[in-house]
């Protein structure tokens, strides 16, 4: 039986709830692995050239979702599961977790970068409980009114756009 993204990086988020647990990185280790595996595993559309001879467009996806008020190394690995799992379906990911900012810095300076990385992306991933955070609902606005694709971890609709987000042209 098919696993969606959703149900993977639950599962290791389940595996990973004792965040003491040293063993979490080789969870996080296994999923990764599996997930480019997957990447690897799948075939392009039907067009009988081969992937040498095809190019490959990436969609640039934000990651936005709560992280203030939450346990930080919580948010570091389900942001990195979500980063590795858009990576490995041909998305180019843009991670909040990652954009420079000391992690103790205001949250005012996280949103001006935050902001300026969301404003180079195609899409935006708005994950689990972004309806809680200013942050993310502030990201969600600026994105609609970019008329940026917005994709929700929830919606049902949101496999389908992940298997067509391989873009080939013939050389």
């Amino acid at each position: 039986m098919e696993k969606t993204i959703s149900e993977i990086v639950d599962y290791a988020l389940s595996k990973t709830k004792d965040f003491s647990n040293c063993d979490r990185y080789t969870i996080l280790d296994e999923v990764s692995g599996r997930l480019w595996q997957e990447a690897a595993d799948m075939k392009k559309p039907g067009t009988g050239a081969s992937l040498e001879q095809h190019v490959v467009v990436r969609r640039k996806v934000y990651l936005s979702g709560p992280i203030s008020g939450y346990d930080y190394e919580e948010r570091r690995i389900t942001f990195g599961l979500w980063d590795t799992a858009m990576r490995a379906h041909g998305f180019e990911p843009v991670n909040p977790m990652e954009n420079g900012v000391p992690k103790d810095a205001p949250s005012e300076e996280h949103m001006r970068v935050d902001l300026m990385m969301l404003l180079k992306c195609d899409c935006i991933m708005m994950l689990k409980g972004w309806e809680r955070s200013l942050g993310a609902r502030l990201e969600h606005e600026v994105a609609l009114s970019c008329g940026m694709r917005v994709m929700n971890e929830s919606d049902p609709s949101m496999r389908d756009f992940l298997n067509t987000s391989w873009t080939y042209r013939t050389m």
